[in-house]
Formats: C-alpha cells, sequence, structure tokens
C-alpha cells in the first residue's frame, strides 16, 4: 500500500508552518541542533560530548545521561569510542554505517538519530539521499499497521532491533521522500509518529471512559474531526484484527483443551 501525501498533510502537526513558527520546545531544539552538529562535523570530523549528550536527551525525551550510564560500564570510555568512532562513520559504505554505532553499545532508534543529524536533509531537499531517518516504535507501527509495509520481516520488533530491518526502513522513508520532493526527513517522521501516538491515545480514552462524544475526544486529543474520523475508521479494522486472532487462538486452545482431555480419560482407563 502507498502512502499518499495528504496522510503527511494531515498528520504532521507542523505541516503548514514555517520552522521559525513552530512554537514547541523539542522542536526548538531540533532546528537548533542541525546547525550546530554540522558545524562541528565540518570542522572537526565528528561532534563534542555536549553535543552527544544534546542529542540524547532530545531524543529520549529529556533523560538525562545517568540513564545511558546504567547500560554502558563506564561512560567516559564509551562516550570516546563513540565520539571516535563517528569518524569512521563518515568513511564507510551507507548501509555500514548504523552497524558500526550499534558496536558501541547503542540501539537502532538511538544510532538512527546521531546518523539522522549527521547527515541532515531538514533544511535541504537536495540532501535527501543521503539522509537517514529516525526510527521509533510508533513509526514502524503505523508503518506496519496502517499501511501494511515492511511486512516481509519476522515482526516490528525486529525491524527496530535488526540492522537488515533499518536498511529497508531507510529506503522506504527515502522511497517516500523521493515521491514527495517537497518533504523533508523530518515532516515524514513527525507524521508518522503523531499518527500512532494519538490513535494509541484514543483507545487508550475510549477504553477509560465511554460516555464521551466526537466534541469530547477531539477536544482531548488536540484534533479535528476529520482525524477522528480516521482514527475511527482505522481503529475499527484494527480491533476487528484483534478479534480475529483472538478467536483463533481461543479455537486452538479449546482444541488443545480437547486433545489433552482424550487423552486423560484414555490414561485413567487403561487396564
Amino acid at each position: 500500500m502507498e502512502v499518499p501525501k495528504l496522510f503527511f498533510e494531515n498528520w504532521d502537526p507542523y505541516f503548514d508552518l514555517s520552522i521559525k513558527d513552530i512554537d514547541d520546545k523539542d522542536e526548538k531544539e531540533y532546528y537548533a541542533l542541525i546547525p550546530k552538529v554540522q558545524e562541528e562535523i565540518t570542522s572537526n570530523n565528528t561532534i563534542t560530548r555536549e553535543t552527544f549528550e544534546r542529542i540524547y536527551k532530545w531524543k529520549t525525551r529529556n533523560r538525562s545521561k545517568h540513564w545511558i550510564e546504567k547500560k554502558v560500564s563506564n561512560y567516559n570510555s564509551f562516550l570516546k569510542n563513540f565520539i571516535n568512532d563517528i569518524t569512521n562513520v563518515l568513511k564507510i559504505p551507507e548501509k555500514e554505517k548504523i552497524a558500526k554505532l550499534l558496536r558501541t553499545g547503542i540501539k537502532i532508534p538511538i544510532a538512527s538519530t546521531y546518523l539522522h543529524f549527521i547527515y541532515n536533509n531538514v533544511l535541504s531537499v537536495e540532501m535527501a539521499l543521503e539522509g537517514y531517518p529516525i526510527i521509533d516504535v510508533n513509526t514502524v507501527e503505523t508503518i506496519w499497521d496502517k499501511f501494511a509495509l515492511l511486512k516481509e520481516f519476522k515482526s516490528k520488533n525486529w525491524i527496530l532491533t535488526h540492522t537488515e530491518g533499518y536498511n529497508s526502513y531507510r529506503e522506504l522513508i527515502i522511497k517516500i521522500n523521493r515521491k514527495y520532493e517537497d518533504l523533508n526527513l523530518r515532516q515524514i517522521d513527525r507524521a508518522f509518529f503523531n499518527y500512532n501516538v494519538k490513535k494509541t491515545e484514543f483507545l487508550r480514552l475510549i477504553t477509560k471512559d465511554k460516555g464521551l462524544d466526537h466534541k469530547d475526544i477531539m477536544s482531548q486529543l488536540n484534533i479535528k474531526e476529520k482525524i477522528l474520523n480516521e482514527l475511527i475508521k482505522d481503529s475499527v479494522n484494527h480491533l476487528k484484527k484483534d478479534l480475529k486472532l483472538i478467536k483463533k487462538k481461543k479455537d486452538e486452545i479449546l482444541k488443545k483443551k480437547e486433545e489433552i482431555e482424550k487423552n486423560l480419560y484414555f490414561i485413567q482407563n487403561l487396564k
């Protein structure tokens, strides 16, 4: 299934805004980091410790470096190796870059974020073919569940945890970027991300409170009616699929139960 351009127009919350008009702390930090990273890469072929930590906080929704310290045995050693490896990453083929950063101990979503800032096309559509999209559980959920893309892989989690999965994800996003040349990777990422966040919030909301009407939901989710209607349609399809899976599993369990009961009866009545 192809992703229509209307999807990005509807689901990127800042689609119609210029960069200077976006009033969001995370987005402001994103656009502040772009020239910072480009300046450091141009001057030193890597990034500074301060920039590493700013990108990390941005990606992890303001987690401090203490969080990553729990994941590595020696933070200072890890950081030194990571910064040195960025210099090496600049020299190797495109599909090897993500794997190189993974050897430092970080996971694919974090690694893709650093590559995204290093090879950034947000301010220049001409750089699109060099770009690295940020992968995230929300973007993969949208691509897999709504558009049935990347289904050749074992699971959504497999895409998030294997370099082959990321490289195919990247190829898909770049293909979309080529088709809609006036979009950039950030707009594509925001739309995929925002859709799944709103869908998750919508399902959580109606599970908690069955007394809500259209206006209540639009107000609480801060969305327009056409967006809510799309969420309703997609959620109905999603829940119907879940029911089919549950019924299939239920039938399998009942069949297994019947088999166990027959074996039990047979054993108990052996002479």
